[in-house]
């Protein structure tokens, strides 16, 4: 073999070598792009599913920098098979899907509009293990602008990430708004003054942020037991009294001190019949109050409206302190 022929040789085994690291690398990287389905709709319009399957692919490969192959790919691919992608959430969808594209993850969601709940689900298949890497699922009560915060929020959840503050402000605020606008927040919150009113008197107006009512609730219960205490200490003295008298009554033999025996008997026992009435008395106002201090936690509960007013004054204030700390440490950097 002379040199050109060696030299020919040489660049050809170069280039199969460029040939099979560039299939190799191809290959590698391919087998690492996620397939992301379009948004499973039911009873949400098709171009508004759309335009939050573009938005969810976003999030994942920019604010979560994940590889993803391009939506335009798999419906090519499908459309082979005649496969629509769009009405793919189950893990038996994904698992075909993932099969006939030969990749390894796909992420299938849905969002159901159910009269005025919105159901949203996601899940990350793995097709080699055929198991759920992971999943969300959230219902909520509230308006269709608040599906674009929840299904970023989806993207984060689905792979273990913590959403950004103002995302999950956004989330926490549509979830308490949402268990206010199906009257939970406010059933779970009148049961529980009712019932700590009821532990307590008191408790349950100062749970209610009543604090003043509360205590004057509880102080009038704190008084009228202190004195049905005392009545019931002076009816134990007098009932004690009077056996005591009553012995020295039977046992003595001098005319005047059987006299003032008796007389004193009379008088403990009087003291104790009375100590019993106004036991009773203060027993019964103790009782009335009570029911009525239960009675009162239960109608001053909030409202949904309250409560939904609440809220945003809430996560109103928690947002304005956000951007205060925020514009203080930009300040001091």
């Amino acid at each position: 073999m002379n040199m050109t022929d060696h030299i020919r040789s040489n660049t050809n085994l170069c280039h199969k070598t460029i040939i099979l690291i560039s299939f190799l690398s191809f290959s590698t990287i391919r087998s690492q792009q996620l397939i992301v389905l379009d948004i499973a709709p039911l009873n949400i319009t098709d171009e508004y599913i759309l335009i939050l399957s573009d938005h969810f692919r976003e999030i994942i490969s920019t604010k979560l920098d994940k590889q993803i192959m391009p939506v335009e790919t798999i419906r090519e691919v499908l459309s082979q098979d005649k496969v629509n992608n769009r009405w793919c959430a189950e893990k038996w969808c994904a698992k075909e899907i993932g099969k006939l594209i030969s990749e390894e993850e796909v992420i299938v969601s849905s969002i159901w509009k159910d009269q005025n709940i919105y159901r949203i689900k996601g899940s990350l298949v793995n097709i080699n293990s055929d198991t759920v890497t992971n999943w969300h699922e959230f219902n909520f009560a509230g308006e269709d602008s608040s599906l674009f915060n929840e299904v970023e929020y989806m993207a984060y959840k689905i792979f273990n990430k913590s959403s950004p503050p103002e995302i999950q402000n956004k989330h926490d605020f549509i979830n308490e708004r949402s268990l206010a606008l199906q009257g939970i927040t406010e059933k779970n919150t009148r049961l529980k003054a009712t019932l700590l009113s009821t532990a307590v008197p008191g408790l349950g107006q100062y749970y209610l942020k009543k604090k003043v009512v509360g205590g004057v609730w509880l102080s009038a219960q704190l008084i009228l037991g202190s004195l049905a205490l005392r009545e019931y200490i002076i009816w134990r003295n007098s009932y004690k009294n009077f056996y005591e008298f009553e012995d020295l009554y039977l046992t003595s033999t001098d005319v005047s001190d059987i006299e003032n025996y008796r007389n004193a008997m009379i008088t403990t026992y009087d003291l104790a019949k009375s100590s019993i009435i106004q036991r009773q008395q203060y027993t019964n106002i103790i009782s009335g109050l009570w029911l009525l201090n239960i009675f009162h936690a239960y109608v001053i509960s909030p409202s949904t409206e309250k409560i939904l007013e609440d809220i945003s004054i809430k996560f109103s204030h928690k947002q304005t302190t956000n951007e205060f700390q925020l514009r203080l440490i930009l300040a001091l950097n």
